[in-house]
Formats: structure tokens, C-alpha cells, sequence
């Protein structure tokens, strides 16, 4: 938490020095709960002179649910949303993960660093596992975890959104 203090006082005085990445899965309709959890910051650090860049995360979507629904309209609608609380496409990126094939490319060698029981532990996948009362998991469920390391190391972000955390590179 003091990092995280650290850097938000840095932010006024250097806002070039960051380039702020985070993400949203398109898993349906925005609500006030999106607004107010993450996206009204989205805007506000883009205001303030940050790089900002927007992953809407469609890969992901596909790891964790049983039924992706109708990806290309939700994505549609997630870019919609964005805009309209006010980020600003000529100030901020705004992309998804299947328009960046290197981050594709680097999840295998990143696999290869990661155990099958470190996977395991990890917090998301032990309660997506516990949602779907005991069916099988797939491998992309499995290792969805380790699409954010390509991802963050295409996109060369000096400072990391993911919900409710915040991570200097």
C-alpha cells in the first residue's frame, strides 16, 4: 500500500513516467458496480497526463465461463461504455487481447515457468473451480492467470490496474 501512495503522489509531478495498463473482460453489460469499482478512474488518470491503456480482455473470457456469449457485441458495447465515461480515444489505447498476437506468443514460455500446483493456488481459480461445483476445468481456465504477464510485457507498462490491485513495474 505505500508503493501504491508512493506513486499515485508521483503521478501529478510525473505523469509521463507511467504508462497505466488495465483491463475489463466483456462478460456483459456494464453496470454501476463497473463504474464505480474501476472505470470513473480510467478517466481521471488519463486527465492527469498518464498513458493509459485499456485492455478488454476477450481472451480471457473464453477461460472462465461455460458460455461466452456473444463476444464481438459485448466488446462492442464495453468500448462503448468506455467512452462514454469519458476516456478519450486520441489520449488513451483501447484494445483487446486478440488484436495482440505477441501476447499469445509469450504465454507459452511464461507456462513453462509456472507449476502445476503454483497454478492450483492460485486464488481466481480456486473459486472459479468452486462455482462450477466440481466440473472439470479446462487447461485455459487453468492458466488464464498467466495471460497478464505477455500481456503487461507487450504492452510495457510501468504501472498495473487489476481491480482492486495496483503494481509498479
Amino acid at each position: 500500500m505505500a508503493r501504491s501512495a508512493e506513486i499515485e503522489a508521483d503521478l501529478d509531478v510525473n505523469p509521463g513516467r507511467y504508462r497505466m495498463l488495465t483491463g475489463v473482460r466483456p462478460t456483459g453489460n456494464m453496470h454501476l458496480g463497473h463504474y464505480f469499482g474501476t472505470m470513473h478512474s480510467w478517466k481521471g488518470i488519463q486527465d492527469r497526463g498518464v498513458d493509459t491503456w485499456i485492455l478488454v480482455a476477450d481472451y480471457q473470457v473464453i477461460t472462465d465461463r461455460d458460455g461466452v456469449g456473444p463476444i464481438r457485441e459485448r466488446v462492442l458495447s464495453l468500448v462503448a461504455d468506455t467512452l462514454a465515461v469519458g476516456v478519450d480515444p486520441q489520449r488513451s489505447t483501447i484494445f483487446t487481447h486478440s488484436a495482440v498476437p505477441a501476447a499469445n506468443q509469450l504465454m507459452l514460455p511464461f507456462l513453462s515457468l509456472v507449476t502445476e500446483s503454483e497454478l492450483h493456488r492460485n486464488p481466481t481459480v480456486k473459486a472459479e473451480l468452486e462455482a462450477t461445483a466440481g466440473r472439470a476445468m479446462t487447461g485455459l481456465m487453468l492458466t488464464y492467470r498467466c495471460t497478464r504477464p505477455p500481456t503487461s510485457c507487450s504492452a510495457r507498462p510501468t504501472w498495473c490496474r487489476w481491480a482492486r490491485t495496483s503494481c509498479r513495474i
